[in-house]
């Protein structure tokens, strides 16, 4: 539209308005015909059908305006008011989900401030809307704090709500999510068989949910009857196949379960996406890297992230980031400031944010959400920029339809080259596959508790899913090595009477329940205050690089089998990047020599107790700038390379 059309455009765009709500009324009596005058003029604009609308709404046409306004959101996702407005007509409607997903929708849009004249505040505000409603209020402030991790206050909402209705499906669901994102499995569970109890045809999700809670609880078994009832079904979405290969994560022999749902979900959604757009390199001397992240918060990613960002050559580089996490946090707004520009997109759907992204020019888009809670494989699918890169990713981007090439260092690139899907390469960075920058705010190493106690204290996090599935038993040889030593258990802030019982279970028969000892959280643990109390961690294979880094921080060496598996690679590059390379076993004969032959020297556990903090400040793993050069090298070539093609 040249600048002549657009005023125009414009002209007449404010004369409909003011002629529609404006104080003449007899013009308004022609409203309709003026709106569909406005659309024959300008049939590939949105704004002619919103107006239309927005004047049905008012009139008491709830279903017509409804059916305008989204006609104008197909046109032009990107304009704020058409999310506000659909938002608050499904609020009205009782649609409570499709509210929310608007709500979310209008908060990332950009305003139209003519649009937003019109826009009645009850359809602006999906509170308001949701009120006048009249409908679940308790669970629809329980929904806004659960995406606001605001937990606590999210399960008082549901118990309220549950209150006046006990089987009100859509809150029992999300009090069962709750549990789960606090990690009590034992009630999450209880309140999702009531759900498939009360209705056996229940959504799909609630059959992986339930699995997930099982499965973190050790009981593999049970999962995967759950796991074949999904697989049953017809149409297992993406949503449902991310949060299945999730599962498969935490059980025995899920890899080949995990190949089969992959399989289902190539060929019943991801074979046949095509590009939604082409998207030429730049030549411009500038490379334009878009980070599509749920990680954009304080965590060990997110962090990472920061450090990277912070190092990078503006003069060649322009990193644009694509925001995927609803929670928002100091590391959230660092990151934002370190980026050319920002938006959230949690909520945006597949083209628009296809269509961001070639409006930004990106060339390499880096995934970090993979397989995640707030996964985006369809959009990956797609082949959004020039190339796409899996970094920190869950399921590190193998066989990811769309995934060009996988971040591997040294220590990961065995297992990811051999797992790799036949269309991608796995860059093999010389340092660690990821930097860290110093933890602030921890306590001071303490000395060494054997020394006081005359024991070894060995140290984990609550891992039931590891614990039921070889590394009790594995553990238990270390115990039964040392008769005196103890097993600290950190059960987290929540200490289920299931949890305890499964616990037992394990030890029990294998003569080392005298030898554990279960702690439960407290505000200090936020500050490493468990590692006070242990001499030598052991990890599982589902620990968190958080975890393991934390543990070294408070000067406690670490320990896991890693035997080569994938969830296992973020861990064992980290441990190889701060030079102890025997503390990662590839079988359980190793683990156990390594355990011993730190557990016997006391001397030396003592002395590396004291120095490890600053072993780790000299390691590779806390070389951020070598990392970021690094990586900044290998993007450049990479462009050099599609730039000559």
């Amino acid at each position: 539209m040249s600048q002549v059309e657009e005023t125009k455009f414009n002209d007449d765009l404010t004369e409909l308005i003011e002629t529609i709500f404006g104080k003449d009324k007899a013009a308004a009596s022609n409203a309709a015909a003026a709106c569909q005058s406005f659309i024959q003029s300008y049939p590939a604009y949105s704004q002619g059908y919103y107006v239309l609308g927005i004047f049905s709404y008012l009139n008491r046409r709830v279903g017509d305006a409804t059916e305008m306004i989204s006609q104008a959101f197909e046109i032009d996702p990107e304009i704020q008011e058409y999310g506000l407005a659909l938002s608050g007509l499904n609020a009205l409607a009782g649609k409570l989900n499709d509210a929310l997903y608007f709500a979310k929708v209008g908060s990332v849009g950009e305003s139209d401030p003519l649009l937003k004249t019109i826009l009645p505040p009850e359809l602006s505000n999906f509170v308001i809307a949701s009120d006048r409603a009249a409908v679940n209020k308790h669970y629809i402030q329980a929904l806004r704090f659960f995406d606001g991790h605001q937990y606590q206050d999210a399960l008082t909402e549901c118990e309220l709500e549950l209150k006046m209705d006990a089987s009100h499906e859509p809150t029992l669901y999300l009090y069962a999510r709750i549990f789960i994102a606090i990690a009590d499995y034992g009630r999450a569970i209880s309140v999702l068989q009531k759900i498939i109890s009360d209705n056996p045809d229940c959504k799909t999700t609630v059959l992986v949910e339930l699995s997930y809670a099982l499965a973190q609880l050790g009981l593999s078994d049970q999962a995967q009857q759950y796991m074949q009832e999904v697989l049953k079904r017809s149409n297992i979405s993406v949503e449902d196949g991310c949060y299945v290969l999730r599962v498969c994560e935490l059980l025995p022999g899920g890899k080949d379960l995990a190949k089969q749902v992959w399989a289902i979900l190539n060929e019943s959604h991801l074979q046949d996406i095509k590009p939604y757009y082409e998207y030429p390199p730049s030549i411009d001397g500038k490379i334009r890297v878009g980070i599509l992240s749920d990680k954009f918060c304080d965590g060990f990613e997110g962090q990472a992230l920061l450090a990277q960002l912070k190092r990078m050559d503006r003069s060649v580089f322009d990193v644009y980031g694509y925001i995927q996490n609803i929670n928002r946090d100091n590391i959230t707004t660092a990151i934002q400031n370190e980026t050319v520009f920002s938006r959230k997109v949690y909520d945006i759907n597949d083209k628009t944010l296809a269509l961001t992204m070639k409006r930004d020019g990106i060339d390499f888009v880096i995934d970090m959400c993979g397989i995640g809670p707030s996964q985006r494989i369809e959009f990956i699918a797609s082949q959004p920029g020039v190339k796409r890169i899996s970094w920190l990713a869950p399921g590190y981007g193998l066989g990811q339809p769309g995934i060009d090439y996988v971040l591997s260092d040294n220590a990961s690139h065995q297992m990811l080259s051999s797992n790799s899907d036949e269309t991608q390469k796995c860059l093999l960075l010389e340092n660690t596959l990821f930097s860290m920058p110093v933890i602030e705010g921890y306590k001071d190493v303490t000395p060494l508790p054997a020394l006081k106690n005359n024991y070894i204290t060995f140290g984990t996090r609550l891992d039931l899913a590891a614990l039921s599935n070889g590394d009790g038993e594995l553990w238990a040889r270390v115990l039964q090595a040392y008769p005196n030593a103890k097993l600290r258990i950190n059960l987290g802030e929540v200490a289920s009477d299931m949890s305890i019982v499964l616990i037992n279970q394990i030890f029990e028969p294998l003569g080392v329940q005298d030898q554990i000892d279960l702690h439960i959280a407290d505000s200090d643990d936020q500050y490493g205050a468990f590692y006070d109390q242990v001499d030598i961690a052991l990890l599982s294979r589902n620990i968190s690089v958080g975890n393991l880094f934390e543990a070294m921080w408070m000067g406690v060496p670490v320990v896991m089998h890693t035997a080569h598996a994938l969830s296992t690679q973020l861990c064992r590059s980290a441990i190889h990047g701060i030079g102890h390379k025997n503390w990662a076993s590839d079988d359980e004969d190793s683990f156990i020599q390594q355990v011993k032959k730190l557990a016997n020297d006391i001397s030396y556990l003592s002395e590396l107790r004291a120095g490890l903090r600053d072993h780790l400040r000299d390691s590779a793993l806390m070389d951020m700038n070598a990392f970021t050069m690094e990586l900044m090298m290998m993007l450049g070539a990479l462009m050099s390379d599609d730039t000559k093609a």
